[in-house]
């Protein structure tokens, strides 16, 4: 192992390290909402011991951790008082019905002390000369009728066959079951003055009892309630709401990011980041909404464990190591979206279905989290793959083992698993940043080495095209001038000789050097006008039909041909002016001299986005074997052309994004430039 490895091991694994020390000091180094002290003692109506809470042993903000619950039956508000104590921080799996009782104890009007214990709830008592206490009641799955001793106080939701009546003075009953959730505040007061207290401890309590029935495999309260004063509580609460919609607010923010930078860099880089913030969106923004009223509470808690195995699943993408060309995440990938589909179907299944799935998928999320970690630490020890994106599934696997082995705190705020989740959104951020200008600098590198390559290809192109012109030059008129000559001296010698096959030998020889002087007049007028190198720009093509009109009428009508234009809506091309003239004189002149015609048409139509000129003619046509536009390919039947014009003229077409091609159909040739319309 090499030093830059070890340094990318080390990192990993420091990572790992801080995000799990980071949980453990939230999960127990963090002193969260004081738990209420249980009152000893204290028995029900049916003679056994209940959970009781003295409001002597309330701050401003407590959190009631144990209730008196029992199970498949509805009691009578404060007339039956019992139950079994459980813990609300184990979640111990609740009937499909019940009852919870809260018992809040007065102070005692016999105690030696209770003018000084009533002096240190001053900070409960109101006007009315009553202590009052605000009770926070989170989510209760996933319908209740909640009282306060005997009276009905609120209702959530509907529980199915239900008859008031039969628990309070309330008239009504309800049918059917209903399922809603809401974040509920109680008002609970006491009497102050001692001789307006109950002597009896049961008699002078408040007693708060929750009737709920669910229709899904969630049963009872989602936490632990708080109680306390009335601005504390609703600051803990109004808190919690407040970070679950900014973390989302965050993550979505997070999430359009990703999306932009993958379309404006034209790279999927940032995808892996984008689904990891997408998971925690959904965790926060789920929670958030079973924070207030719910209507659809049991997908809310489904898709938000959903969301929390989607984060652990999307975490495996960037580790894309292969063994033997086999990616090795793809099964603990499909481990994680039946994890997934597990989470979404948990509430609607039975119980005993329901707690299977639920271990399933805790063990998912462990061997996941745990496979993460294995493939990040594999992935360091490989330099093909960045270190910055092992970062982010790193801290997302520690969360996720975090969520199976942390126990959850009463309030958002203190729960060690949201503050890994924030962890894994931050360290997304600045991992997507990295991502980001590290593409910006090479970008910057590559445009920067382009210019400098762009700019020496240019001078390169600039001095071949001085020297092929210089080339041109040479050819078209130095040797031009031994032609000429020949010209002279074999017109001398065929006037001079009177040998019949002689003369025909010389005037063989007469035809080819002037098909040479004709070939030298082509390239000394293509070498005069570089119409390669002139500038585009937008002009009617009308113009440019008219003036070859205008120039070569005469000639036609010198030859007997008619010339017609048929090019009479304006279009508007992006094309080399000068340059096109010179295709469309080439074009017709070629049909006066060869095509034997006695009509030609000049033509421009607009289709499908493109100008169409035709150079028409209803001559003999084109009958090389070869492609006429090929340079040196004949068109006559003894070739007696060097086919150099038809070569030209696609060439400059060509030099403005255009086509030129041709057709032989019922008699008539038809040339054919196809241009882009401005």
């Amino acid at each position: 192992m090499n030093k830059t490895t070890a340094i990318r091991l080390i990192i990993v694994l420091l990572t790992a390290l801080l995000a799990l020390a980071l949980g453990l000091s939230l999960s127990y180094g963090v002193q969260g909402v004081k738990e209420a002290p249980l009152t000893e003692g204290i028995t029900g109506t049916d003679g056994n011991e209940v959970a009781a809470v003295s409001i002597l042993d309330l701050t401003e903000c407590t959190a009631l951790t144990t209730a008196n619950y029992t199970p498949d039956e509805f009691l009578l508000p404060a007339q039956e008082i019992s139950g079994t104590p459980v813990s609300l921080e184990t979640k111990t799996d609740a009937a499909q019905r019940g009852t919870y009782v809260f018992v809040l104890l007065n102070l005692d009007p016999y105690s030696e002390t209770f003018t000084q214990d009533a002096a240190s709830l001053d900070e409960f008592r109101l006007s009315d000369n009553s202590w009052h206490f605000t009770l926070h009641l989170p989510a209760i799955w996933s319908a209740c009728n909640i009282y306060v001793n005997g009276g009905l106080v609120a209702r959530v939701g509907a529980i199915s066959d239900y008859v008031f009546t039969d628990y309070s003075d309330y008239v009504g009953e309800t049918q059917t079951h209903v399922s809603r959730t809401q974040s509920l505040f109680l008002d609970i007061s006491f009497y102050c003055r001692r001789e307006a207290i109950y002597p009896d401890r049961l008699q002078a309590a408040q007693i708060v009892t929750i009737h709920y029935e669910t229709d899904t495999s969630f049963a009872g309260l989602e936490d632990a309630p708080v109680i306390g004063t009335d601005t504390a509580v609703r600051k803990a609460v109004s808190r919690d709401s407040s970070l679950l919609s900014a973390f989302a607010a965050v993550a979505a923010v997070s999430i359009c990011l990703c999306i932009f930078f993958c379309i404006i860099k034209h790279t999927a880089e940032f995808i892996p980041e984008a689904l990891i913030a997408l998971g925690i969106f959904g965790i926060m923004i789920f929670n958030f909404a079973l924070t207030g009223q719910a209507i659809l509470p049991a997908l809310c808690r489904s898709l938000s464990l959903t969301a929390f195995s989607f984060v652990i699943t999307a975490s495996l993408l960037p580790l894309n190591l292969k063994v033997r060309d086999f990616p090795v995440w793809i099964p603990f990938a499909v481990l994680g979206l039946v994890s997934c589909i597990m989470s979404i179907a948990t509430p609607y299944v039975s119980f005993a279905a329901a707690a299977w799935l639920r271990a399933f998928r805790l063990a998912a999320t462990v061997l996941e989290a745990a496979a993460v970690l294995a493939l990040a630490i594999l992935c360091a020890t490989t330099r093909e793959f960045r270190l910055r994106k092992l970062l982010t599934p790193t801290v997302a696997a520690v969360a996720a083992l975090g969520g199976v082995f942390f126990t959850d705190p009463v309030l958002v705020v203190e729960s060690a698993v949201f503050w890994l989740l924030a962890a894994v959104l931050l360290t997304d951020f600045l991992v997507n940043l990295g991502t980001f200008i590290e593409i910006e600098r090479r970008n910057e590198y590559l445009t920067h080495n382009l210019e400098t390559e762009a700019a020496r290809q240019t001078n390169d192109l600039r001095t071949v095209l001085e020297e092929r012109n210089t080339i041109l030059r040479f050819v078209s008129h130095d040797l031009k001038k031994p032609v000429i000559s020949m010209e002279h001296f074999l017109n001398t010698l065929r006037e001079r000789e009177q040998d019949g096959e002689q003369i025909k030998a010389i005037d063989i020889v007469r035809r080819k050097n002037s098909e040479l002087k004709e070939a030298f007049s082509e390239l000394a007028k293509y070498a005069k006008t570089n119409y390669v190198a002139e500038q585009s720009a937008v002009f009617d093509v009308r113009d440019a039909v008219s003036a070859v009109y205008e120039s070569l009428s005469p000639d036609c009508e010198a030859n007997g041909i008619r010339l017609i234009r048929t090019d009479e809506v304006s279009i508007h091309v992006f094309a080399k002016r000068a340059c096109l003239i010179n295709v469309l004189n080439n074009l017709v002149m070629n049909a006066i001299e060869h095509a034997d015609c006695s009509e030609i048409v000049l033509g421009a139509v607009r289709r499908k986005g493109r100008c169409l000129l035709t150079v028409e003619d209803n001559g003999k046509g084109i009958r090389a074997k070869d492609d006429p536009f090929t340079a040196y390919v004949t068109e006559g039947l003894n070739g007696e052309n060097l086919g150099l014009g038809l070569y030209i003229c696609r060439s400059l077409v060509s030099s403005m994004s255009g086509t030129l091609d041709y057709d032989y159909r019922e008699g008539r040739l038809i040339f054919t430039i196809s241009l882009p319309i401005s």
